[in-house]
């Protein structure tokens, strides 16, 4: 978190604290699970996320991304790492009002610059307990809904393809 937060501040090359970031992995025997989590948490949790001005999070979330893409992009690769994004993400959603009043447009951005997957998204929500994500689950709802309506529609588009 420290290595992100000075680096976003000091502008630092992405590259160097991809660099940073592994050997603090191994330097604290953490698994690439956790290290996935921890980024993603790490990044949300900077200063300009947590406390966005105008209260604009998605401004936010796209100017932090705009210098730390990279490193998230670096981590996030797999179905796997983008469940363990979208797991960050709920606790943020707990954490950070600004997030919580816009996580279904924040997970939309997410999804449309390709750090997560229409079904690493369904997967997570279909995860999520009913009791006890009851408000999240309600915030997403339109925007699982709109994923499930276009993977319908990809679906019959090919299926006209190969008639």
């Amino acid at each position: 978190m420290d290595s992100l937060a000075r680096g976003f501040q000091e502008k630092s090359n992405p590259d160097f604290l991809i660099l940073e970031i592994n050997s603090s992995r191994y330097a604290y025997n953490m698994s690439l699970k956790e290290v996935n989590f921890y980024v993603v948490k790490a990044l949300f949790s900077l200063q300009d996320i947590k406390e966005p001005a105008n209260q604009n999070v998605l401004v936010a979330i796209n100017n932090v991304l705009k210098q730390l893409g990279p490193v998230l992009s670096n981590y996030i690769k797999t179905p796997d790492a983008m469940l363990q994004c979208l797991r960050a993400l709920e606790d943020i959603y707990e954490e950070n009002e600004f997030v919580r009043s816009k996580i279904s447009k924040v997970v939309h951005y997410l999804y449309d610059k390709d750090f997560v997957s229409e079904d690493a998204i369904i997967a997570w929500y279909e995860q999520l307990d009913v009791e006890d994500h009851r408000a999240l689950r309600q915030s997403l709802k339109e925007l699982i809904e709109w994923l499930d309506q276009s993977s319908e529609e990809d679906e019959d588009d090919d299926e006209d393809e190969s008639d």
